[in-house]
């Protein structure tokens, strides 16, 4: 088993799970090939993500994307409420508009937003366990409403939401983002937003001010110092696992834009305090 794979998306056929969760010990660092979203009910603590902490209580929200590295570290018994799901959910009608390129979040509610949301993951779980006419359209129609209640609440930090010219842009990020760690090519992301790679071309250079391919590998990079950082996983792997071919393409890489070799990062930054802890957790219905 992988670190990332703590479970297999593919064993839901609707492409979302739905539980409640309840964790009481410190979990390994960790990723998914999924977005996951998580409501804290009761206990509270410290989040890891990427390469930044926050505390967490009651009412906390996490919203993570595959590109996102992540850990708990609790100060008692915590239980909150988990939705994993895959951009196959919204196959009908698209990801795009709902989904940031800049996520992930971490923020608190207060008492009405906390009762909305708790409301909406509810709705998700009557709807997907019943035998009801056209269930799946009411799963994602709740799901797509949570997913707006965190758009409102990560608009201001995008640079792309208010611009028209860049809704293109933005749905090569989300492809981007969600598939960076396979082989993926400037074609196929031109061909996922139906755009000439020419014109996809001239918008990255408008909005970004670099190509694909440099943000392509700053992607990659920045998940690699974490797995760097904050694992003991084998450098070899960790290129691997971060969307590199070979050894020598992952040092080269890391080397160019942090100047220094993944083995010399690791060495000054390593914290032997954050490996790879087991997940001790149970399942149960809401």
């Amino acid at each position: 088993m992988t670190p990332r794979q703590l479970f297999d998306m593919a064993k839901y056929p609707s492409h979302i799970c739905i539980m409640s969760h309840e964790i009481s010990r410190k979990t390994r660092y960790h990723w998914h090939d999924f977005y996951e979203f998580e409501l804290v009910l009761e206990g509270h603590g410290r989040y890891h993500l990427n390469n930044s902490y926050y505390d967490f209580k009651e009412g906390t929200i996490f919203f993570m994307t595959p590109a996102d590295v992540h850990e708990y570290i609790f100060d008692d018994a915590t239980r909150v409420l988990h939705i994993s799901f895959s951009e196959n959910c919204f196959e009908e009608y698209g990801i795009d508009g709902l989904i940031q390129p800049y996520m992930p979040l971490v923020c608190d509610t207060d008492n009405i937003s906390y009762k909305n949301i708790k409301f909406l993951i509810e709705s998700i779980y009557t709807e997907l366990y019943s035998s009801n006419a056209m269930k799946k359209k009411a799963v994602t129609h709740y799901l797509s409403l949570l997913l707006i209640e965190i758009y409102r609440r990560t608009k201001s930090d995008s640079p792309f939401l208010n611009s028209d010219s860049s809704s293109v842009t933005q749905a090569a990020l989300n492809y981007i983002h969600l598939h960076f760690r396979q082989d993926i090519k400037f074609t196929d992301v031109a061909a996922y937003v139906k755009c000439s790679p020419e014109h996809l071309s001239r918008q990255f250079n408008a909005n970004l001010k670099m190509n694909f391919r440099q943000y392509l590998n700053t992607m990659r990079i920045r998940f690699s110092k974490s797995l760097l950082k904050y694992t003991s996983e084998s450098v070899s792997d960790i290129g691997y696992y971060s969307g590199f071919n070979s050894d020598a393409q992952f040092s080269k890489t890391f080397s160019s834009i942090t100047g220094v070799t993944p083995s010399k990062y690791r060495a000054e930054h390593h914290n032997k305090e954050s490996t790879n802890y087991n997940t001790d957790s149970k399942t149960h219905n809401i």
